[in-house]
């Protein structure tokens, strides 16, 4: 399936660099509680009331406004408060709406800034700034931010909320150990929460909405920042149709924990790992959902040793989780992908990874490894996935173990390029195709699907539970199939198709309408395996398959055949096999299919056809018919031998051009639906009107079929329909 991914690009961002912040140990920050009586001292000093003013106003005591402000606020004191009562800051489009510079200690809260550069800027150019807070703000029409930390550590931001900044809704810059809980994003024009270059800060309960507004940002931008919280926040509906925006990106950031948040529909990814000015590494994402994203849910590009555990994606554009191009030891565990439109779960040029106990239903392919190696997938459980549950493809070295794959058109598939890989104990039910080794031939596959394992798995249903076609020197050793059945009675157990080199050993076939299906495959080596109780055959060597060595297999109970050798399949070792109580015969070969070498093999019946048959003798039964009835005129012949084939002719008189023709032998009292079908001939379309003869050979089930009936005497019909015309005549035997 071909999916659209768009070349993964840095984020920048137009604010200077601050100075560096020393890293402190990581920790959340800690809520203070007064006692009762700090409390109490603190209420006797009341607030200074301030009224409409215009220009800058300056506050050094807790201060009320009782009126709108035309200017900016400064703070010029630590340790007070600045309550804005609702009132309206509004700015010339520049500067900071309220700013505290070198401040600490200071709360502002209740205030509505519009218009300036900044709405509110908390930042340590005068000297340090730490432990402020910032409680129930509302910033709009800004150029450049609508919050702005930096330089700062500690401070506190709940219940704000900023829409229509020109950059940034909120901004933390240079910071540490800064909280922002509860605060609302929407309309800016890039990004509407960011961590820039600051370690060990918590957001949580945040919400980022509609926010790129220019075709380019993210709801939540962590860049540079490491040992971060993010938790329970919110990024939904971020970009317009066809813009470059994810709902949370990562980039260049390490050891964050995001744990509950959601990224739905956004225009973009859900959630973005990127390596760009350093590494996307030691991250943890748990917990989280993206849903309905353009493109991607959870995205890992370059990005490495990043765990994402028990997160759900849910119809996105493409893949529900991608790992792409070069993220490697990364691992996923416990996650659930759906209804995606791609894949499940995608790993592309990405080694080392580990697939582990996720689920991924209904999506095109439920997990794809490609041009990846060392990839590990495991515990897995994949359902009606549109095409492949598991491919690997073009992927080397890998394990695909204790899997469950259902109702997907293929279950699992080791495809082109991919070598030396373990196929182990997984289960595969109901699939089209239970598990596959499919290449293609030179030059288009130069390395081929070769030396890779299938070992100790079980296919149930569909119709081919083991399928090998233009694979080379692979080992099937100790897998089950059962229950493999379609309309035409051709499924298979295990199934072997233009396939070379490879070793077959202890498998298991039962149920089946073929136990084994061995078509245009040479030098495969089949021993021990057993194939019991299917349908028709237990091991069957067709088309031009030769040089195979069958040893010490079982082929009991087979509805038809236990081993046959068809259609110029020769040169075949048959050595200390074993078949009895099949439904026809034990051991089938053509006479187009000598020789083979047979050795102490144990065959309960066997019709070998060396040389085609005699001519019938003398003593032959035969039957003949007149037709004549419903405007169908002609003859009809039966000949049945003592040994050999049986033989029929019919003559059909005045036949117009154009008219289609089928027959039958039947036997039965009475030529109606009682009657069982002996042998339905090969219809035609007459080309020329007038006389046309058909003759045919009974031999197989046709013949032991037509040989029990003339044993018990049955009535035998002669069954034709030209037309829309029926005739149907009962074969009196000759004298």
């Amino acid at each position: 399936m071909e999916t659209r991914r768009l070349q993964h690009v840095w984020r920048s961002h137009p604010q200077e660099d601050a100075p560096p912040v020393r890293r402190s140990r990581r920790g959340r920050p800690r809520f203070l509680v007064l006692p009762a009586a700090v409390a109490l001292i603190a209420s006797v000093a009341a607030p200074a009331s301030v009224g409409a003013a215009t220009g800058t106003l300056t506050i050094s005591s807790d201060t009320t406004l009782t009126a709108d402000q035309y200017g900016g606020i400064v703070i010029a004191a630590d340790n007070i408060m600045l309550d804005c009562a609702g009132h309206t800051i509004t700015g010339p489009r520049s500067g900071a709406g309220i700013l505290l510079d070198g401040r600490s200690g200071v709360t502002v809260k209740n205030c509505h800034v519009t218009g300036f550069g900044d709405g509110i800027s908390v930042q340590a150019v005068a000297g340090p700034s730490s432990h402020n807070t910032l409680i129930a703000n509302t910033v709009s029409d800004t150029a450049t931010n609508g919050f702005l930390v930096i330089g700062s550590s500690s401070d506190m931001l709940a219940g704000n909320s900023s829409s229509g900044s020109g950059y940034w809704g909120f901004l933390v810059k240079s910071s540490t150990k800064e909280t922002l809980s509860s605060n609302t994003a929407t309309g800016a024009g890039y990004w509407g929460f960011g961590l820039d270059s600051s370690p060990q800060n918590y957001l949580a309960h945040n919400t980022a909405m509609h926010n790129g507004t220019t075709g380019h940002g993210d709801g939540f931008f962590i860049d540079r920042s490491s040992a971060n919280d993010l938790e329970q926040n919110t990024a939904n509906s971020n970009g317009d149709p066809g813009a470059d925006v994810d709902g949370i990106r990562l980039q260049g950031s390490q050891d964050n924990v995001l744990r509950g948040n959601v990224a739905n529909g956004n225009a973009t990814w859900g959630f973005m790992l990127f390596s760009y000015q350093g590494t996307a590494s030691g991250n943890l994402l748990t917990g989280n959902t993206a849903n309905g994203n353009a493109i991607m849910g959870f995205a890992l590009n370059v990005a490495t040793a990043n765990t994402l555990s028990a997160n759900h994606a849910d119809g996105n554009g493409q893949n529900g989780y991608d790992l792409c191009c070069g993220s490697s030891s990364n691992t996923l565990q416990n996650n659930v992908s759906t209804n995606n439109g791609a894949f499940g779960f995608a790993v592309t040029d990405s080694n080392s990874n580990t697939i582990s106990a996720n689920a991924a239903n209904g999506n095109g392919d439920g997990i794809r490894i490609t041009k990846s190696d060392h990839v590990v997938v495991t515990r897995n459980t994949t359902g009606s996935n549109g095409h492949f549950g598991i491919v690997l493809d073009h992927s080397s070295d890998g394990l695909v173990v204790g899997n469950t794959v259902s109702a997907s058109s293929h279950g699992i598939t080791v495809n082109s390029g991919s070598t030396g890989n373990l196929v182990e104990g997984n289960t595969a039910r109901d699939n089209l195709i239970g598990i596959s080794l499919e290449g293609n031939m030179p030059p288009d596959d130069p390395i081929g699907t070769r030396g890779n394992r299938v070992v100790g798995n079980t296919s149930t249903g569909g119709t081919t539970g083991f399928w090998v076609t233009e694979a080379t020197a692979n080992t099937i050793t100790g897998n089950t199939a059962t229950g493999a059945h379609n309309a035409e009675g051709r499924a298979a157990g295990f199934n072997l198709f233009s396939a070379t080199a490879n070793a077959l050993e202890g498998n298991t076939a039962t149920g089946n309408d073929f136990g084994f299906a061995i078509n245009t495959s040479n030098r495969n080596t089949f021993s021990r395996n057993t194939a019991s109780g299917n349908s028709r055959f237990g091991f069957s060597l067709n088309v031009g398959s030769t040089q195979n060595h069958l040893i010490d297999n079982q082929a009991n109970d087979n509805g038809q055949y236990g081993f046959a050798l068809q259609a110029g399949s020769k040169a075949n070792e048959l050595r200390g096999n074993r078949a009895c109580r099949s439904g026809i015969v034990d051991l089938l070969e053509k006479a187009d299919s000598a020789p083979n070498v047979y050795s102490n093999n144990t065959f309960c019946t066997m019709d070998r056809v060396t040389t085609p048959p005699a001519p019938t003798p003398v003593s032959a039964a035969s039957w003949t018919a007149t037709l004549s009835s419903a405007g169908i005129s002609g003859t009809a012949s039966l000949t049945v031998p003592a040994t050999g084939w049986a033989t029929a002719a019919f003559s059909l008189y005045h036949l117009k051009k154009g008219v289609s023709v089928t027959a039958r032998i039947i036997a039965g009292a009475a030529c109606d639906a009682t009657a069982k079908t002996m042998k339905t001939l090969p219809g035609y379309l007459t080309t020329i009107g007038g006389t046309w003869r058909q003759e045919w050979v009974f031999d197989g089930t046709g013949l032991v079929k037509l040989r029990s009936a003339t044993r018990s005497g049955a009535p035998l019909w002669f069954d034709v329909t030209v037309g829309g015309s029926r005739a149907c005549t009962r074969l009196v035997p000759e004298a």
